[in-house]
Order: structure tokens, then C-alpha cells, then sequence
């Protein structure tokens, strides 16, 4: 009776000791895409303020489309750009992926800056676009996570959606 009491509690300790081992391990390594509370949450946070800031810069160049205000904006696109890229490396590329629309952006300014002129009404006419083309991207990036810091697949492929139809255009505009 007492070898079984004693092999009995020896389980009990291993099967404890093992949970107190294997469950930081599985949330290290294994454990659900739950950013909060993580860099990844903090950096979503910033990411998120980049894209707003990119908004307002898109919003402003197009009210007042001149050649000075691209250079502004072509930073906010950067910025935007290289925060959604650390991103998309924290919470896993297979999870969400790069935002190809703010490249063709980035193309399409530098084209324009290139010709070292003022804006001609075509190329005003596109960032009027660009404002109304981004905006549900925009609103889309802002629910991407949810209030307990997991990522909505849902919202990850809209915002692949909304991406995609912005760099076909901007393609377009590029002549690519």
C-alpha cells in the first residue's frame, strides 16, 4: 500500500513539474498569435499612428497638390512602410502580409519628383485619388487586431483586398 502511495505521488510531482516546464515553453513558442501586452501590440500601436499619419499627409497633399508637399509625403510613406514591414515580421508573414499599394505610392512620388516641376493637373488629379482610394484601406488597418491583441484574419485579407486594387492602379498611373 505504501509503494503505490509514493509511486502515486512521484507522478503527481512529475505531471506538475512538467506543466510548470512545458506551459511557458508552449507560450514562448507554440502559443496563439496573442500580441497584447507584447512588442508586437506596442509596435501594431505605432504602426497603426504611422498609417494615420500617412493619412493625413495623403489628405493634405491632395487638398493642396504641389511639388514641395511630396517630399513630406513620401517620408510619412516610408515611415508607414518600414512599421507595417516590422510588423508583418512580428505577428508572422503567413498572418499578414506586405502592404504592396505604399511601394507603388512611394514609385509614383519619386517618378513625379523626378521631373522637377510642379504638378501637372493629371498627377493632382491621382493624389485626389489616392486619398479616396486609401481611405478604406486606412479604416481597415485601424480594426486589424482586436481589443484582446489577436490579429482578425478577416480584416488581414480585406486589407490584402483594398492593397491590391490601390497597387493595380497605381500601376496603372506608373504605366507598369
Amino acid at each position: 500500500m505504501m509503494l503505490k502511495r509514493g509511486f502515486g505521488g512521484m507522478m503527481l510531482l512529475l505531471l506538475i513539474v512538467a506543466c510548470v516546464i512545458l506551459w511557458p515553453l508552449y507560450q514562448l513558442f507554440g502559443g496563439a498569435r496573442d500580441v497584447e501586452g507584447t512588442e508586437g501590440h506596442l509596435l501594431f500601436q505605432v504602426t497603426a499612428l504611422q498609417m494615420e499619419l500617412l493619412h493625413k499627409g495623403i489628405q493634405e497633399a491632395s487638398a493642396e497638390p504641389v511639388a514641395e508637399e511630396l517630399a513630406a509625403l513620401k517620408e510619412r510613406v516610408f515611415s508607414a512602410s518600414y512599421a507595417h514591414e516590422k510588423l508583418t515580421l512580428a505577428v508572422g508573414k503567413e498572418s499578414l502580409n506586405e502592404l504592396i499599394s505604399l511601394r507603388r505610392l512611394s514609385d509614383w512620388i519619386i517618378r513625379v519628383q523626378l521631373a522637377e516641376r510642379e504638378l501637372s493637373t493629371e498627377e493632382s488629379a491621382v493624389l485626389k485619388e489616392c486619398h479616396e482610394r486609401f481611405t478604406p484601406l486606412f479604416e481597415e488597418y485601424t480594426e486589424l487586431f482586436n481589443e484582446t491583441g489577436q490579429l482578425y484574419s478577416v480584416r488581414s485579407e480585406r486589407l490584402d483586398e483594398e492593397d491590391r486594387e490601390i497597387a493595380d492602379w497605381l500601376e496603372e498611373q506608373l504605366g507598369l
